[in-house]
């Protein structure tokens, strides 16, 4: 099993220069009930905290076997679930 991606959308706000320090964070925008479809929000945060970037994906769980989407395994759907989600969380 492995993701598949759907669709990114990259939104850029500010430039970080080469080999500056920066930080990304994770949250979980939307989850169909079983896990296997859902939407991440990563964004880039420069050092004072700005917003840089950010990207939202579209994806799913893989099957590499079926070939199809498919649920994940017990614990990778608690990891989802327990992930932080955005204020407009959504169930699909």
């Amino acid at each position: 099993m492995g993701p598949v991606v759907f669709e990114d959308r990259v939104e850029y706000r500010k430039e970080l220069r080469l080999l500056q320090h920066f930080s990304v964070g994770m949250k979980v925008s939307a989850l169909t009930e079983d896990g296997a479809k859902f939407t991440m929000v990563n964004e880039v945060l420069n050092p004072k905290g700005e917003l840089c970037a950010r990207v939202v994906t579209s994806a799913a769980w893989f099957s590499l076997e079926t070939r199809k989407v498919t649920a994940p395994p017990p614990g990778l759907k608690a990891a989802m679930e327990a992930a932080e989600r955005t204020e407009d969380f959504r169930w699909l």
